[in-house]
């Protein structure tokens, strides 16, 4: 679709950058093809070209638009922000080193997941929020009540369309949150 509507623009006249490197490639996997075809236009008519920033930020809207997954801003000061819990800090760096393009290409294991357990206000959502900052991904927030619905089988595809939406952010931190009221 990207190649095509290249084409399509470079033969309407815009004289802008409208290749498809892998930076745009990346920021549209996981859209639809009118998601697609939307957030390539948004970018021809806001900056002249295939923007990588613009097209990230529709991708952003897409998942707002789900409803099932919100984008959770940096949390201001990051993780050294967060009063204790050094050697979990300490953990969550180390992670990070880990998740480097030098480390992936070393064959180095990636962090699949960490669970934070405790009673309340002991400084687990300080912590989620500080953690697709310090791994240097955007971080996804999953309401686990946002899932649930009265139909039979409407609660598990809402899981599968949060995974998917989480899949297009890729690579991402989710954060699944609030499950004590699930329960």
């Amino acid at each position: 679709i990207c190649v095509e509507m290249a084409k399509s623009f470079k033969e309407s006249g815009v004289k802008g950058e409208l290749a498809a490197t892998p930076e745009v490639v990346r920021a549209l996997s996981g859209l639809t093809t009118s998601e697609v075809e939307n957030a390539l236009s948004l970018s021809v008519i806001e900056c002249g070209g295939f923007s990588p920033t613009i097209l990230q930020r529709e991708k952003v809207g897409a998942v707002k638009r789900g409803g099932l997954l919100e984008v959770v801003p940096p949390f201001p000061g990051g993780i050294d922000a967060i009063g204790g819990l050094e050697e979990l800090k300490e953990w969550f760096r180390k992670r990070a080193k880990l998740a480097s393009a030098e480390a992936k290409a070393f064959g180095a294991p990636q962090l699949k997941a960490s669970l934070l357990v405790g009673p309340p206000g002991t400084g687990k959502s300080a912590t989620a929020k500080c953690v697709g900052e310090a791994l240097g991904r955007p971080l996804l927030r999953l309401d686990i009540g946002a899932v649930f619905n009265q139909f039979v089988g409407a609660s598990e595809g809402n899981i599968r369309a949060a995974i998917k939406q989480a899949e297009a952010m890729a690579p991402c931190a989710v954060w699944v949150d609030e499950v004590e009221k699930a329960l």
